[in-house]
């Protein structure tokens, strides 16, 4: 049982944690009446994972819950007279993250009054402060680092080789920006109000203003965290600004965006805020080493190193008898396919099988597949469950294993999740069994596929998108069948959703990325229509 100051009690199995104190994450949010009041006494815990305990809203609605990152998770937000609520929220590792604002109402009305498609959104601009990677070699002529405005002085030690470094940055009164640009020169129509909502670190600052040309907001972090507590190394902004028009009240447009802040540095020397040039420290935890000088060497945001993880450099046999034991040195056949578990494991698909790479670094097999030599497919996680799915191009399936662990027949252990393994042809009567059990559906040739954090599937089968959802029906999403309507996306904003022809898909929340055919473009679409992203 942990205690706060504000005697909030948080109920955790810790053991639960301690494992992996590696993925720990801390999820902050806040919960509202739909008159904006905060709620207090509002019980918050984790759907799937009621040994993880549970924390109240305190009296301004706000909790804190400790998780593993590196999965979905689903909140459960409980108080009389309310609705239970449920939130699922995608948690990396080792973050503090904060949560959209959380409305509790009597009734539950979540379908807009209004039409949204004819309303333009403004694309908000994030510019922040520079990293203190700059210094000067000669102070003495210019003082002031133009790149950061920092002032940087430098005084020789008489009978030495030292010098004696001042540096503004390095100063607690020293304050990382981030300018916030909403809106541009001309406003949409009917835009009334504009939202700003800043987090970095668990601290969330809101700010609502009316709509103007050229708005912009400056955003000053005083380098602290939701705790008070003095934030070292670089830390994640997230910037969501949100648009709210006349014709529609009730609903907010919402861009989100990120930005790099660095917070306080390290103090080699010690000195009253001057340094010896040639005393430098290494911040191991953020990775960045600061010298003494003033300069700083960002060491986290340099290009990842490649080191191995699996496989010696020769190929095993087919029937892989000694595929289980230690990841590194044990061989491999032909790697097609990885994908990652919410545990931290590595799934890869080595040719015929499908085997997990344990975070200690132990690998087992945990499904067997065609030993054809054409074979071709592809793996994704269920974000929230961890739950592992195969598409499957040679056998016109979509496979899950039915247990990760303690497996004892390979072969038996594949379910199937859509596809009977019969062809779907063009103008297929039946429309390929969309709108009936997946299972009993025709497909073309799945390939890529994602899972959302609702657990819908989807896949790539052919030119077209299709879903699976929560209790096996599928359906298509996006393109055609039909061997004449699908198309390259045009240059215009939008355009009929069965018109386009993509290929795989990768899933953020509510969207669906699907880079074309032979095409430089990545296009973003969400029912009911495709949307031009971005030419790359």
């Amino acid at each position: 049982m942990l205690t706060d100051a504000a005697c909030l009690f948080v109920y955790l199995i810790l053991f639960a944690f301690v494992h992996r104190h590696s993925l720990a994450s801390i999820i902050r949010g806040q919960v509202l009446t739909g008159d904006g009041t905060p709620l207090i006494g509002v019980n918050v815990s984790f759907r799937d994972y009621p040994e993880y305990g549970y924390t109240v809203t305190r009296q301004d609605g706000m909790f804190d819950l400790l998780a593993n990152g590196g999965a979905s998770l689903t909140l459960s937000l409980k108080r009389d007279p309310f609705p239970t609520l449920h939130r699922t929220v995608w948690l990396p590792w080792k973050v503090f993250h904060v949560m959209d604002t959380v409305m509790m109402k009597r009734e539950n009305n979540n379908i807009p009054s209004c039409h949204l498609i004819g309303l333009v959104r403004p694309s908000p601009l994030i510019l922040a402060s520079p990293l203190s990677t700059f210094y000067r070699s000669s102070p003495k002529d210019s003082p002031i680092i133009p790149e950061t405005q920092v002032l940087h002085e430098e005084v020789a030690i008489p009978g030495s080789d030292l010098n004696l470094v001042y540096l503004s940055s390095r100063t607690s009164g020293y304050k990382p920006i981030l300018k916030v640009l909403m809106t541009q020169e001309r406003l949409p129509f009917g835009l009334m109000k504009v939202h700003l909502k800043v987090a970095v670190m668990g601290r969330l600052f809101q700010k609502s203003l009316p709509a103007f040309p050229d708005l912009s907001y400056t955003f000053v972090w005083d380098k602290t965290d939701a705790y008070n507590q003095k934030v070292y190394g670089l830390s994640e902004a997230i910037v969501s600004v949100g648009y709210e028009y006349e014709s529609c009240l009730d609903v907010i447009l919402w861009e989100k965006r990120t930005a790099i802040l660095q917070g306080y540095e390290l103090d080699a020397s010690n000195m009253g805020g001057w340094m010896l040039d040639k005393h430098h420290v290494l911040d191991i935890q953020n990775g960045i080493l600061y010298k003494g000088s003033g300069e700083n060497q960002f060491i986290s945001l340099q290009p990842p190193v490649i080191s191995t993880v699996m496989g010696n450099g020769r190929r095993r046999s087919i029937s892989c008898p000694s595929c289980n034991g230690q990841a590194l040195g044990n061989k491999l056949l032909a790697p097609l396919a990885l994908a990652w578990g919410i545990d931290g494991s590595l799934y890869v698909g080595d040719f015929n099988y499908i085997r997990r790479v344990y975070p200690s670094g132990n690998v087992t097999s945990v499904m067997e597949l065609s030993n054809n030599p054409a074979h071709r497919y592809y793996l994704a996680t269920d974000p929230v469950t961890g739950q592992l799915y195969v598409s499957d191009t040679y056998s016109r399936r979509i496979y899950r294993p039915k247990v990760l662990t303690g497996i004892k027949e390979l072969q038996s252990n594949a379910e199937v999740v859509a596809g009977t393994g019969e062809h779907c042809l063009p103008f297929d009567e039946t429309h390929c069994g969309d709108g009936a059990k997946a299972t009993e559906a025709l497909l073309t040739g799945p390939k890529g596929i994602a899972v959302d954090k609702n657990g819908l599937i989807y896949f790539v089968d052919g030119t077209t998108i299709r879903r699976v959802d929560q209790h096996g029906i599928i359906s298509t999403l996006l393109g055609s069948n039909d061997l004449t309507s699908a198309r390259p996306l045009t240059c215009d904003i939008s355009m009929e959703i069965n018109q386009v022809a993509v290929r795989v898909p990768v899933m953020p929340p509510s969207s669906l990325f699907c880079p074309q055919v032979r095409s430089h473009r990545a296009n973003l679409t969400a029912p009911p229509c495709g949307t031009l992203l971005a030419n790359l």
